[in-house]
């Protein structure tokens, strides 16, 4: 008698203990998703404000070489600025662990493997630096552009410019420069919305300067 009741009570017992314990699967994963989808879709902006800055630094290159007045200043001033995004850009990147798909060697090599004649000429803004050292990336996410901003079309528009003299340049820069300008305030505005603090303060930071500038 006395175990079929001590068998009922841890019977009862557990019964009721299993019955308040509850499973608290909470939707988690809605949060992972959106902060996943948030993560790529900057690692993407990332990615084309990089190829950007490149395609117009190989630019200001050649306007500082063979532009007029006008667009040869505008070309010297634009590396001055160029030079320091791309470097912020490429630190970023590298603490975000995104790879940055549009890097020039060192060396004086092009996206296309040609090599320049003078590497260290102009120092050389028309090599961009690459990916190594202190301030290069180590990254885990590879993404595609998602403004079309990619090396084979910008080398094609380069060799076009070097083809050009005289006013014919200059006119082609100028347009270069308004066209590129509509697409980096695209670009900047919506990675200023970023949930990503840094990501946010970097964009935003560029978008005051762009919006400021003159051409």
């Amino acid at each position: 008698m006395m175990n079929l009741l001590k068998t009922s009570l841890i019977a009862i017992t557990a019964s009721a203990l299993s019955s308040s314990v509850t499973l608290d699967i909470k939707p988690a994963s809605r949060h992972f998703v959106h902060k996943t989808s948030q993560q790529n879709s900057d690692a993407a902006l990332l990615n084309d404000l990089n190829a950007l800055c490149i395609k117009q630094l190989r630019a200001s290159a050649i306007a500082s070489q063979q532009g007029g007045t006008k667009a040869g200043d505008w070309g010297s001033r634009l590396s001055v600025t160029l030079n320091k995004f791309n470097d912020e850009i490429r630190v970023l990147a590298k603490n975000k662990k995104v790879v940055l798909s549009s890097a020039l060697p060192e060396g004086g090599q092009r996206p296309d493997g040609r090599v320049d004649s003078s590497p260290e000429n102009l120092r050389d803004t028309s090599r961009i630096k690459n990916g190594g050292g202190e301030a290069g990336y180590e990254g885990t996410k590879k993404v595609e552009s998602i403004g079309g901003i990619n090396d084979a079309a910008s080398n094609a528009l380069i060799e076009s410019l070097k083809k050009l003299k005289g006013n014919a340049f200059d006119k082609a820069y100028q347009n270069l420069l308004i066209s590129d300008r509509q697409t980096a305030q695209t670009l900047l505005t919506k990675a200023a919305q970023s949930s990503d603090r840094d990501v946010k303060t970097f964009a935003s930071k560029y978008l005051q300067k762009l919006n400021s500038a003159k051409l």
